[in-house]
């Protein structure tokens, strides 16, 4: 049987605080929007829930990766983007929630040789695993795993 061509897996590369990347398989995202009319979360929600903002006449739970991952939650800058991501299961009510970028993601192809698994994801979790693309590293989140976290925190 001949071999499969390995097609390239179109991706956002998405800027996070700090000036890291993270991954998300394009196939997970609804649409990227600006932040904008954020309503804060309760004062003893979790640090991660940033919140919720209007989308399509539905109040979208806002998340911050970074402070999933254990790192200091900090308000999101100007030029921040919401990345709407289409829930995996029904673990969300609304079927759909946000990851707050710091700006811009951009499109790419990830294809074999572009990328390279590292070893376990680091610190937080939250994490399938950490890809090198070139010199830096990005994550690609489990996206099960922080949607389930919605449903832990009441969402």
């Amino acid at each position: 049987m001949p071999e499969a061509d390995a097609r390239p897996v179109r991706a956002l590369l998405v800027p996070l605080q700090g000036g890291r990347m993270l991954l998300l398989p394009n196939a997970a995202v609804a649409e990227v929007v600006a932040l904008r009319d954020l309503v804060p979360a309760a004062d003893d929600a979790p640090d991660w829930q940033l919140g919720t903002m209007p989308w399509r006449g539905l109040a979208l739970p806002a998340v911050s990766y970074e402070a999933l991952r254990g790192e200091p939650a900090t308000a999101p800058g100007p030029g921040a983007q919401v990345i709407v991501l289409n829930s995996l299961g029904e673990a969300l009510a609304v079927g759909y929630y946000g990851l707050v970028a710091a700006g811009i993601p951009h499109l790419m192809a990830v294809g074999d040789g572009m990328v390279q698994a590292t070893a376990a994801p680091g610190e937080g979790g939250y994490a399938l695993c950490d890809l090198l693309l070139g010199e830096s590293r990005a994550p690609i989140p489990d996206l099960d795993a922080i949607e389930a976290q919605g449903v832990a925190a009441g969402d």
